[in-house]
C-alpha cells in the first residue's frame, strides 16, 4: 500500500473535517493508499507540492497568478464555502452599497473570489463598499463586530452554520450566498463537478443542519 502525505490548508467542513472523516471511514484504504494527515496551514506552496493537498481557492489562485503546476486528481464542488452574513435591513448583495463589510484581504483566495462575486452583483469592491480587512478565519470577531454594530456584514466560512447564527441573532444570509444545493442567483466561481473514478461503496453525506450534524 502506498503512503502519501495529505495536507489541509484551512479549517472547516471542506478541508480539515473532510480529511478526517475520510480517514475514519476508511475511504483512503478503499483507494489502496495509506494517508498521513498534515496540518499545512502555514506551509508555502513549494512545501505543499511535495505531497498532496486539498486544493481549493488558494490552489486555483496560485495556478492563475504564479503558474504553480498543480495536478488535479479529483474535483467535486457541491456546496458554497462562504456566505455573506448581514445585520437586519440588508437582504441582498446590492444592499451592501455604502456599507461596512468584513472580508479577507484581496490577495487571498476568498478575498479575490469575494471581489468577483461583488462585481457580478454590480458593486465595485473598492468604491461602493467600505471593506474591513481582517485575518482569515477570525469569524468570532466578525460576530462580535456585527453584534456591536461596528460592521454591517461579514464574509464567513463553513467553520460555522451561517443560517443558524443568523436565526439566533436576527441577521440575514444575503441572497447570492445561499446555503442549499440549489443554484443561487450569484454563485461562487466553481469548478465543474467531475470524478476520476466511481466510489467503491456508498458513502454517507455529511451536511450541516443548523448547529448540529446529522
Amino acid at each position: 500500500m502506498h503512503t502519501i502525505d495529505l495536507a489541509y490548508v484551512g479549517r472547516g467542513l471542506h478541508e480539515e473535517l473532510a480529511a478526517y472523516i475520510a480517514d475514519q471511514q476508511d475511504y483512503y484504504a478503499d483507494e489502496g493508499v495509506h494517508v498521513a494527515l498534515r496540518d499545512g496551514c502555514t506551509w508555502d506552496d513549494e512545501r505543499l507540492r511535495r505531497g498532496a493537498t486539498i486544493g481549493l481557492g488558494r490552489a486555483l489562485l496560485s495556478r492563475l497568478t504564479d503558474g504553480t503546476p498543480w495536478v488535479a486528481l479529483n474535483v467535486n464542488t457541491t456546496r458554497p464555502l462562504f456566505w455573506f452574513l448581514a445585520r437586519p435591513g440588508l437582504t441582498s448583495l446590492a444592499d451592501l452599497a455604502g456599507r461596512r463589510l468584513a472580508v479577507h484581504a484581496p490577495h487571498t483566495a476568498p478575498g479575490c473570489f469575494t471581489r468577483i462575486v461583488l462585481r457580478r452583483a454590480g458593486l465595485d469592491p473598492d468604491r461602493d463598499i467600505h471593506t474591513v480587512v481582517r485575518p482569515p478565519g477570525d469569524y468570532g470577531m466578525d460576530l462580535r463586530l456585527l453584534h456591536e454594530g461596528k460592521i454591517d456584514a461579514a464574509l464567513v466560512g463553513s467553520t460555522m452554520a451561517p443560517e443558524a447564527v443568523a436565526a439566533e441573532h436576527g441577521w440575514h444570509v444575503l441572497h447570492g450566498s445561499a446555503t442549499t444545493s440549489r443554484s443561487p442567483p450569484w454563485a461562487w466561481p466553481s469548478t465543474p463537478r467531475t470524478r476520476t473514478r466511481t466510489p467503491p461503496r456508498s458513502r454517507p453525506s455529511y451536511e450541516p443542519t443548523g448547529a448540529l450534524w446529522r
